[in-house]
Order: structure tokens, then sequence, then C-alpha cells
């Protein structure tokens, strides 16, 4: 059987706003080391560019986390629900996209998220580099606009400096977000494969971690690379198999 996702093409609308934005970075570099440069009239103009550039990446970030990603999470999270108590929730069909078979939907639940919780980790520590340089770009960007463009244009520094203050935050957020899943994938780590599941209470903690891994995820809003997933996938689901077969789910409690 082939693999099926209907959901994925929900983060399509997603995804492209977040290309626009990555295009709007790198022309808000791009404008600002020109602008460094350069004097006399086109400096008013490269100016007008960079507030328009602040503004609509503030935007398109705004409406992309409210409403596109928001949509996209909201049916991941009823497919999961669905998959794992194999009730209808909506149209959506996934197939394949988890490959846990447990039996007991609660626990095939929580391990359905435990398998994302090692993919996430995974991949979003891979992205850690990549956002730290966009992090000092963006000061550096923000510098160079300050101290040799604005010319004491008090909308253009507030336009600049919130325009990094979003690429700055959303370093920051990641990094706070790998550390968050990571631990929480070890705890989950512990229970499912170092001790197993064998009591009441562990059951009742495998739904909290269920209900903490996706707070954290809607909480960060941390977009996991699709070159990433695709570069590294083969090899994550090949660790996957051997995670699983480890898992030790015991019938009493």
């Amino acid at each position: 059987m082939s693999r099926r996702d209907d959901i994925n093409k929900l983060y399509q609308p997603s995804k492209a706003l977040e290309k626009v934005c990555c295009e709007l970075f790198t022309a808000d570099i791009a404008i600002s080391l020109i602008a460094a440069c350069v004097g006399g009239s086109v400096i008013s103009y490269l100016t007008v560019a960079l507030v328009i550039i602040a503004f609509l990446y503030m935007s398109i970030s705004i409406i992309d986390d409210g409403i596109m990603w928001f949509q996209a999470e909201s049916a991941r999270r009823k497919n999961s629900i669905q998959v794992a108590y194999d009730v209808r929730l909506d149209e959506y069909e996934s197939e394949k996209y988890y490959n846990n078979n447990v039996g007991d939907p609660d626990i095939s639940y929580a391990t359905n998220l435990f398998e994302s919780a090692y993919f996430t980790k995974e991949i979003s520590g891979k992205m850690l580099l990549g956002a730290v340089a966009k992090l000092i770009v963006a000061v550096v960007v923000l510098i160079i606009t300050c101290r040799f463009i604005a010319n004491d244009d008090i909308f253009l520094i507030i336009a600049q400096t919130v325009f990094s203050a979003v690429v700055i935050e959303d370093a920051i957020r990641l990094i706070i977000f790998t550390q968050r899943i990571k631990t929480l994938y070890e705890e989950a780590y512990h229970e499912l494969i170092t001790v197993g599941i064998s009591t009441t209470a562990q059951r009742v903690w495998l739904k909290y971690f269920c209900v903490e891994y996706e707070s954290i995820k809607a909480h960060y809003r941390i977009r996991l690379s699709e070159s990433l997933f695709n570069k590294l996938n083969s090899q994550l689901s090949e660790t996957w198999e051997k995670l699983f077969s480890q898992i030790k789910i015991s019938t009493g409690g």
C-alpha cells in the first residue's frame, strides 16, 4: 500500500507564505547592503522599499500563524486521533503516515506522537545552525540600517527593528522549542522503552505526554524543514523501527 497523506495539501498555502517570507528576508538584506554603499536621492527610495518589506514580512507571518498554519496543524491533530482510535472525524485520510500497530488506541495515539516527537527532535536540532546564522544576519542588518541608512528616520528605524525582532524571535523560539521537545522525548523514552508501560499511572502520564507535545508544537509554531525531512527520512525511519520494537507495553496494571 502506498503512503497517503491528504493533510499535506493543507500545509501548501503555509509553505508558499513561508517561501515569500524567505524571499523578503533576502531582499531586505540585499537592499540594506546596497543602501549602505550608495547615497543621494536613491536612499529615499530604498528606505521606502525597506519599510514596505518589513510591513509585508510581519503581515504575512501573522496571517500564516493565525490562519494557514493553524488550519493545517488542527487537521493534523484531528487526524492523529482519528488514526489511533479508528473514528471518522473529518474527510481527510492518511495511510502509512504512522506505522505503529499497537492495538490499544490510547497507547497507539501516544506511540504515534512519540514517533512524531522523535522526528521533530532530530530535524529541529539540525535546523539550529541555520537559525543562528539567520539571527546574526538580522542583527547585522539592523545595525547597518540604524548606523548608515536611517538618518534619523524614526519610521524606518522602528520598521527595521520590528522586522529584525521577528527574525530574532523565530530563531530563539526554535532554540527553546528544540530543547523542550528533546526533554519531553527523553521522558517518553524512559516511560515507553526504559521502564515500559505497566501501570495506570503511566497510562495517565502518556495522556499528559500527548497533550504536552501538541501544546509545545502549537505554542512555538515551528515549521520543520521539508528539505531536511526528505534528506533524513529514510535514516530516521530505520532508527524509529528499532525504537518501536523496544517499546514495552503490559496489559496488566
